[in-house]
C-alpha cells in the first residue's frame, strides 16, 4: 500500500511538471468520457431502468393488427370478448385518450385526459399518492384521478383538492386521488384519468388494451391464445373481424421501442469517439515516454524491475484518467441536465423527465474511467520500461521513432479508421433526413394554423348541437382577415392518430362483404381538402347538401387503387360500420392521397364521411392563411370564445410545426452523431498531425542534411506529405471496410438509403482525406522552410 500512495504522489508531480500536456490530455479524455456518461445516462433511464410499475415486465398491450396496419385500435366487442374469454391475463383493462374542458377556478382548459375501464390501476397495480384510485365496484362515472404534475399545475399542491368537484365538460366530477410523481399511463402523459362504461356491441374502434399476464404465462403462449379468439371472432363477425389479429407487444417495447435503435446507435457512437480519444492520449504519452527513456533506463540501472515501472506508469495514466472523468462526469451531469430542459418541445423522448444521474450511471462513469486508464496506459508503460540505457543515452533521452513510430502509427491508424465510421454514419443519417425532407406529404403544410378541442358532452349531447356548433364556428373562422378557407376534421394529418374501419363494396357479391378489407375512417367539415391543399381528382368534394339524407364519401387514390383495381371508384357504393350501425354510402370523389401518420410511412386507403352525416365531438380545425398563419392564434381562438365562451381550445399549433415534429428524432439524432463525428475528425486530425510533427522533430538532422546535399524543399514536402497520406488512406481503407458491416445496424434509421451507400462512403473518404491534407501539410511545409545550418547544428 505504501508503495502505492508513493506511486500515486510521484505520479501526480509528474503530471504537473508539464501542464500543457496534462491539459490536453484531461480535455481530450473528459470529452470522450463526459459525452459517454451522458448517453449512458439516457440510454440507462429510458431503456434500462425498469417501468414504475408493480412486475412490469408482466404487463403487455393488446393491438390488432390489420392488412393495412401493424397497430390498430380495439373496439369495445373485441375487448369485451378477449376479457370473457381469455385465460393468459390476470386482468384486462381498455382505455381512451381524449381531450376533456376543464372550467371553474380559472380560465377553461383542455386537459390531457384517458377515459378507462374501471379495472385500469388494477391492472396496472398502480396506488394513488392522495387519496385513492377507482377500482371494480365502484361508479362508472363522476370521478376522476389527477396526474401529479396537472395536480401541481392547476391546483398548486393542495391536498384539499381530493373529495372536492371540479367541473368536466360541464358536470362535476369528483377528485379521488393523486397519483405519484412520475406515474405515466404506458406510453402517454395524462393530466387526469376518468372511468367510463364500455357498450359491448360497439364496433367502433378506439380502444388501447393493457394486460396483465398471469404469472405462469409466458409472452408466447399469451400469443397463441389471442391469435386464437381473433380467428373465433372473424368466423362469428366476420363483416368487422376478418383480417384482424390480436397482437401483443410489452409495455416496456411500447414506452421505447421508437427510440431504442437511434440510442443504441448513439450509445455505440459515443463509444468510438471514446476510443479514439483514448488512441489520442495514448499517442501523447508515447511522446512522454521518449523524453522520459533516459531516466526510465537509469532507474533500470539503478535496479528498479521492469514491472515497477509499468506500474508506475499505469498509475500515472490512471491519475490523468481519474481527473478526466471527474471532469468528465461533471460535463455529463450538466449536459443531461441541459437535455431535459431543452428537449420537450423538440423530441418526443419518452421516459424524459426521468432522466437523471444514478448510481449505476456512477458506476458506468468509474468504470469507463478505470477501463480508459488502463487502455490509452498500458502500451505507452510497455515501451517507456524496455528502453536500454546506452540507447537511451545515446539519443540524449529524446528517443527514436523505431517501435515507438510503429505504434504511434497505429494509433493514427485507428483514429482514422473510426472517425470514418462515424463519418459514415452521420453522412447516412444526413442523406436520409434529406429524402424525409423532400417528401411529398401530400397537404400543403405552409401557412396553415390548426385548432385542436373536443366539445363537452353536457353541452353537445346529441347530433344536431354538435353540427349546430361546426356550422356557427366554420364561417365565424373564413371571416377573420387573411383567411383563405376552413376545413374540420377529428385528427389532424401527419400525425399518429388513425381510425381504420373495415368496410365492404356493394356491388360484389354478400359473400365478399367479410372479405376484411380495411381503411384509414376521416369525418371533414368544411373546405378541408381546400384549406390542406388535397387536390381533387375525380367526381367532387363534399357540398352543404350532404346532410342527413344520402349517405356520401370521398375515397383516396391509394383506395382506388388497391381495392378498384383498373376501376373507377366514383359512383361505386361501399358499406361500412359506424358505431353499432352499419351506413351504406356512394363515393362522389377521389382526392390525392395523404401520409397521415408521417412523411416516412407510406399512404393508406382513406375514406372521408362528411361530419354532417356522422358528427363527431372531437374536432381539429385547420385554417389556410394568405400569411402568417401563426399570426392567426390568437383571432382563431377569440372566433371560439365568441362561439361558445365555455369551450376551450387545445393545441394550437402551425402545420409546418407538426411537420418539423415528424422529423424531430432523425435530426436531432444526426445533430448528435455529426457532432460526435465531428469531434472524431478533430481528434483524429490532431493525432495526425502530432504523429507527423513528432517524426519531422526526431528527423531534423536528416532533414538539414538532405537539404545541404541539395535536396528540394518540394521533394521534402512531397517526402512527409506521402508519409502522411500513406498513413491516413490505409485507416480510410479500414474504416471503409468496418463501415460496410458497422452501418447496416442504422438500417431502420433510414429512410430511402441503403445501410451501404458508395456514394456517401466515397464523399466520406474524400473529405477525411481533405482534412488529413491539412493536418499532414503544416508540420510538411515546417519542415521544408527549415534551415539546413540549424538543423545540422541542433543536438
Amino acid at each position: 500500500m505504501n508503495a502505492l500512495l508513493h506511486d500515486v504522489r510521484y505520479g501526480a508531480r509528474k503530471l504537473f511538471t508539464n501542464p500543457g500536456l496534462t491539459a490536453v490530455a484531461v480535455l481530450t479524455l473528459a470529452l470522450g468520457i463526459g459525452a459517454g456518461t451522458a448517453m449512458f445516462t439516457v440510454v440507462n433511464s429510458v431503456l434500462l431502468r425498469p417501468l414504475a410499475y408493480t412486475d412490469p415486465e408482466r404487463l403487455v398491450m393488446v393491438w390488432e393488427r390489420t392488412p393495412t396496419l401493424e397497430r390498430n385500435y380495439v373496439s369495445p366487442a373485441d375487448y369485451s370478448a378477449w376479457r370473457a374469454r381469455a385465460e393468459s391475463f390476470a386482468e384486462l383493462a381498455a382505455s381512451s385518450e381524449w381531450p376533456q374542458t376543464l372550467t371553474g377556478d380559472g380560465p377553461a382548459e383542455e386537459v390531457t385526459s384517458m377515459l378507462t375501464t374501471l379495472n385500469y390501476f388494477a391492472t396496472l397495480q398502480a396506488d394513488a399518492r392522495l387519496g385513492r384510485t377507482y377500482r371494480p365496484g365502484d361508479p362508472g362515472e363522476g370521478v376522476a384521478v389527477l396526474s401529479h404534475a396537472f395536480w401541481q399545475r392547476r391546483f398548486g399542491g393542495d391536498p384539499a383538492v381530493v373529495g372536492r368537484a371540479i367541473t368536466i365538460n360541464g358536470s362535476p366530477v369528483t377528485v379521488l386521488g393523486v397519483m405519484p410523481e412520475g406515474f405515466r399511463a404506458p406510453g402517454a402523459r395524462m393530466d387526469l384519468w376518468m372511468p367510463v362504461e364500455l357498450d359491448p356491441g360497439w364496433r367502433g374502434r378506439y380502444l388501447q388494451v393493457v394486460g396483465r399476464l398471469r404469472p405462469d404465462v409466458t409472452l408466447a403462449r399469451a400469443q397463441a391464445e389471442m391469435e386464437a379468439i381473433s380467428r373465433q371472432l372473424a368466423k362469428e363477425q366476420p363483416r368487422s373481424n376478418r383480417g384482424r389479429v390480436a397482437t401483443l407487444l410489452p409495455v416496456h417495447e411500447q414506452v421505447t421501442g421508437g427510440v431504442r435503435p437511434a440510442l443504441l446507435v448513439l450509445l455505440g457512437a459515443v463509444g468510438l469517439l471514446l476510443l479514439i480519444a483514448c488512441a489520442n492520449v495514448a499517442n501523447l504519452l508515447l511522446g512522454r515516454a521518449a523524453a522520459r527513456s533516459r531516466e526510465m533506463a537509469l532507474r533500470l540501472a539503478l535496479g528498479a524491475t521492469r514491472g515497477r515501472l509499468v506500474r508506475q506508469a499505469l498509475v500515472e495514466s490512471v491519475l490523468l484518467a481519474g481527473i478526466a472523468g471527474v471532469l468528465g462526469l461533471l460535463l455529463a451531469v450538466w449536459g443531461t441536465e441541459a437535455l431535459v430542459r431543452l428537449l420537450p418541445g423538440e423530441l418526443p423522448l419518452p421516459r424524459l423527465e426521468e432522466v437523471r444521474v444514478d448510481g449505476r450511471v456512477l458506476g458506468f462513469a468509474l468504470a469507463s474511467t478505470l477501463l480508459t486508464g488502463i487502455a490509452f496506459g498500458t502500451a505507452p508503460a510497455v515501451l517507456g520500461s524496455s528502453v536500454k540505457l546506452s540507447h537511451a543515452l545515446r539519443q540524449g533521452g529524446g528517443g527514436a521513432l523505431g517501435g515507438r513510430g510503429g505504434l504511434r502509427h497505429a494509433f493514427v491508424l485507428v483514429q482514422v479508421a473510426l472517425t470514418v465510421i462515424l463519418l459514415a454514419g452521420a453522412g447516412l443519417l444526413g442523406r436520409s433526413l434529406r429524402n424525409i425532407l423532400a417528401v411529398d406529404t401530400g397537404v400543403e403544410t405552409r401557412g396553415v394554423l390548426t385548432l385542436r378541442m373536443r366539445l363537452a358532452s353536457a353541452r353537445y349531447g346529441d347530433e344536431a348541437a354538435l353540427r349546430g356548433f361546426v356550422d356557427r364556428l366554420l364561417p365565424r373562422l373564413r371571416e377573420l382577415p387573411g383567411v383563405g378557407a376552413v376545413g374540420a376534421d377529428m385528427y389532424l394529418p401527419l400525425m399518429d392518430a388513425k381510425m381504420a374501419h373495415g368496410f365492404y363494396r356493394e356491388d360484389r357479391p354478400p359473400a365478399e362483404h367479410a372479405s376484411g378489407l380495411a381503411a384509414d375512417f376521416r369525418v371533414v367539415a368544411g373546405d378541408y381538402f381546400a384549406a390542406l391543399g388535397i387536390p381533387l381528382l375525380r367526381g367532387r368534394a363534399f357540398a352543404p347538401s350532404d346532410t342527413g339524407g344520402a349517405h356520401v364519401a370521398v375515397v383516396n387514390q391509394e383506395m382506388a387503387r388497391r381495392y378498384f383495381p383498373g376501376e373507377d371508384p366514383v359512383g361505386r357504393r361501399i358499406g361500412h360500420t359506424w358505431g353499432s350501425d352499419t351506413v351504406s354510402a356512394r363515393i362522389v370523389g377521389i382526392v390525392g392521397d395523404v401520409r397521415e401518420t408521417g412523411p416516412t410511412r407510406p399512404p393508406a386507403p382513406a375514406i372521408y364521411r362528411p361530419f354532417a352525416q356522422a358528427p363527431s365531438r372531437r374536432l381539429a380545425f385547420v385554417i389556410r392563411a394568405a400569411g402568417d398563419a401563426g399570426a392567426l392564434a390568437a383571432p382563431a381562438a377569440a372566433a371560439v370564445r365568441e362561439v361558445d365562451p365555455d369551450q376551450a381550445v387545445g393545441a394550437v399549433r402551425t402545420m409546418d410545426e407538426i411537420l418539423g415534429d415528424n422529423v424531430a428524432r432523425p435530426r436531432i439524432t444526426l445533430v448528435v452523431l455529426a457532432s460526435f463525428a465531428g469531434m472524431a475528425l478533430l481528434l483524429a486530425a490532431l493525432g495526425l498531425y502530432g504523429t507527423v510533427s513528432y517524426s519531422v522533430a526526431q528527423r531534423r538532422q536528416e532533414i538539414g542534411l538532405r537539404m545541404a546535399v541539395g535536396a528540394d524543399p518540394h521533394e521534402v514536402l512531397g517526402r512527409i506529405l506521402g508519409q502522411g497520406m500513406r498513413l491516413t488512406l490505409l485507416g480510410i481503407a479500414i474504416g471503409l471496410a468496418a463501415s460496410l458491416f458497422l452501418t447496416r445496424v442504422m438500417a431502420s434509421l433510414l429512410f430511402g438509403v441503403r445501410a451501404v451507400e458508395p456514394a456517401t462512403l466515397a464523399g466520406v473518404a474524400l473529405f477525411t482525406a481533405a482534412v488529413a491534407l491539412l493536418a499532414t501539410y503544416l508540420p510538411a511545409r515546417r519542415a521544408a522552410r527549415m534551415d539546413p545550418t540549424a538543423a545540422l547544428r541542433a543536438e
